[in-house]
């Protein structure tokens, strides 16, 4: 089986490198990684690269870096085409219909929060502030609205009370990996989607 990953931030980049685990043991290839380009960041506004980008051109990943303006489709339409899943993870980036119709079994959405709760960007954080003392993982086949899929599985996480974002960032990938080693080891005529 063919798989994508399409992920950005340090969560992403927790998933990337469980999934890369998951593919050495198994008979799935990760035949590209898409990411987003460059940022400014810090005082000195240094341009940076996202940590998946980094992770990925020290494995040797046949990874694409995509910038808002860009057509994706136009470069990527058919290498996506060939993929059985792409699989995303806090990409930051809004997939246009036409991509999302690409893989021959679509794009699925590793989202860490209890959906519908804390869609879109930043759910760890909205869960942290809102004083939430469970939250989770869901993960969903995507559609055009964000995060408003259809869901194959949702995982529940407690929420410690000495947990930092980054305890719980750590926490939910863990999570979310268990999630997807079950669901890619799932035939695909067996995986059903709740709405």
């Amino acid at each position: 089986m063919k798989i994508g990953f399409a992920g950005s931030d340090n969560f992403s980049l927790k998933i990337l490198s469980g999934l890369m685990e998951i593919i050495a043991d198994s008979s799935l290839s990760l035949s590209l990684v898409l990411t987003i380009s460059p940022k400014n960041k810090g005082r000195g506004k240094t341009l940076s690269e996202t940590p998946v980008s980094s992770f990925s051109k020290k494995n040797n990943l046949f990874i694409k870096t995509i910038s808002p303006s860009r057509n994706v489709v136009d470069s990527l339409e058919d290498t996506i085409s060939k993929l059985d899943y792409l699989i995303v993870a806090s990409f930051g980036y809004i997939l246009n219909e036409n991509i999302l119709s690409l893989p021959k079994h679509g794009c699925i959405n590793v989202h860490p929060s209890l959906l519908p709760k804390w869609r879109g960007a930043a759910p760890i954080q909205r869960a942290i502030e809102a004083g939430d003392k469970v939250t989770g993982v869901s993960i969903m086949k995507m559609v055009l609205n964000l995060d408003a899929g259809p869901v194959w599985s949702i995982v529940k996480q407690e929420i410690s009370r000495n947990d930092t974002y980054v305890d719980l960032e750590e926490k939910l990938a863990k999570v979310s990996l268990q999630m997807l080693q079950k669901f890619l080891k799932t035939p695909y005529d067996k995986i059903t989607y709740n709405s």
